[in-house]
């Protein structure tokens, strides 16, 4: 089966058109990751360098809106299987003079400040905290800045390497979304 992408025609198979079709029926916005497919075990950059992709670690789970585990739930319970998940960072360059301003430090209280890290994720900017960062800090020297993750899976395909697919961009669809489709 063949569909249009940005780069132009993907032959992709029919689980994967599943799995676009099932986004579909919920109103959620999947997109087929071009890129690569199959299970990875270290970073991959985008064919343009704009994306990098990671493996899901443990600590990425306090990052993750509950919304792309439902999605994600929905696959699987739809009778798709998933062989591995990874998290994808855009990869912009970052201004050269940027205003940080440091605020102290709150008591820990196991809690995520979702509000906070949604007001730092819209201006664009990366911080260390709770070791979200995906990339050395030597990278990351004023020049580069991870935004907008999102939450992919591969499918497990034993005919083919596997389709990998976005399920959510939370930093620009939580912007967008509405409240009754938020997944």
């Amino acid at each position: 089966m063949f569909t249009l992408t940005d780069t132009g025609l993907l032959v992709v198979t029919q689980k994967a058109q599943d799995v676009i079709n099932l986004g579909r029926r919920h109103r959620w916005r999947f997109r087929i990751i071009p890129d690569f497919q199959g299970v990875i075990y270290r970073p991959i950059y985008s064919s343009t360098g704009d994306w990098l992709y990671m493996p899901m670690r443990d600590i990425d789970e306090a990052i993750i809106p509950k919304a792309a585990f439902r999605r994600h739930r929905a696959v699987v319970e739809a009778g798709f299987s998933v062989s591995q998940v990874v998290i994808g960072h855009e990869i912009k360059v970052a201004p050269e003079q940027t205003e940080v301003t440091v605020a102290p430090i709150p008591a820990r209280t196991g809690q995520v400040d979702w509000l906070n890290v949604a007001e730092v994720a819209g201006k664009g900017l990366l911080i260390g905290m709770m070791g979200i960062a995906m990339v050395s800090i030597s990278a990351l020297t004023g020049a580069l800045a991870l935004v907008d993750p999102s939450y992919c899976i591969v499918l497990a395909d034993y005919e083919n390497p596997g389709s990998v697919i976005e399920l959510i961009r939370w930093n620009s669809e939580v912007k967008n979304a509405t409240a009754p489709f938020m997944g």
